[in-house]
């Protein structure tokens, strides 16, 4: 019923890694989208949890650390399929990835890129005020 693949930042369509119920994909929760405080126009950044057994994979390339940018974002994004339908696009945020060594189980938390505007807020104010950019400028080139 449910997929989820690990795919490549830079090549959406380059699959690197398929998680399905019977690899021991299991307690997929999807948060539902929701407004963002009083704007009717603003929401929060979706979210994806899932746990799977661990792997030789899943141990090199995500709780080694050795491919993720600054700020905890892996170079990995993740899509989650339920019915062979994509329903989750999002980034791995392995600040909340945790590793249960007796049961052998990962726990993923994934974010639509939305969140990527509250990780990295302080940034808007940096490329302003050093390369003198405006914000919707650097808006743009971050896109």
């Amino acid at each position: 019923m449910y997929r989820v693949d690990f795919v490549n930042k830079d090549n959406y369509g380059q699959v690197l890694y398929t998680l399905t119920l019977s690899d021991g994909l299991d307690n997929v929760k999807l948060s539902a989208e929701q407004i963002a405080g009083t704007d009717y126009f603003a929401r929060e950044p979706r979210r994806v949890e899932f746990e799977c057994f661990k792997d030789a994979w899943l141990e090199e390339h995500i709780l080694s650390g050795n491919y993720e940018h600054e700020r905890y974002i892996s170079h990995y994004e993740v899509r989650l399929f339920e019915k062979s339908m994509l329903i989750f696009h999002g980034v791995i945020d392995t600040s909340f990835t945790a590793y249960d060594a007796k049961t052998d189980i990962i726990s993923f938390t994934c974010y639509d890129k939305l969140k990527l505007f509250s990780k990295f807020s302080d940034l808007k104010m940096l490329y302003a005020l050093i390369d003198g950019y405006s914000c919707g400028y650097s808006l743009g080139y971050m896109l």
